[in-house]
């Protein structure tokens, strides 16, 4: 699966089912063009076990004031709607992987 670039329309549809990485970027930040292709990685090693996208708090300022982003790149971890997990600063995709499989494997605990 590919990542998904959100905005105000689309973005709480993206993220109200399921788990959700967002990354919040800008494009004049060094580390946040260094991140885009570490979440993009991952998005193609997951598939479609969870949505990744990228919001740019540029263009999308309302939303990243929403959720308390106010600098980049921030990643934001949902699951069916709801902030689980914030982290600022250039993430390893390892780190985001292990993230993203831990809310996996809390949510498939949840549901039996």
């Amino acid at each position: 699966m590919t990542t998904i670039t959100l905005n105000k329309h689309s973005f709480n549809e993206q993220i109200n089912h399921g788990v959700a990485l967002v990354n919040f970027y800008t494009p004049s930040c060094d580390a946040c063009q260094k991140q885009m292709p570490i979440v993009d990685e991952l998005a193609t090693e997951i598939g479609r076990k969870a949505m990744i996208a990228h919001l740019n708090m540029d263009d999308e300022a309302e939303l990243a004031a929403e959720f308390k982003v106010t600098s980049a790149p921030t990643i934001l971890l949902f699951k069916d709607g709801y902030v689980i997990e914030k982290l600022m600063g250039l993430q390893s995709k390892d780190l985001l992987k292990q993230k993203v499989d831990q809310i996996l494997q809390i949510a498939r605990s949840c549901a039996k």
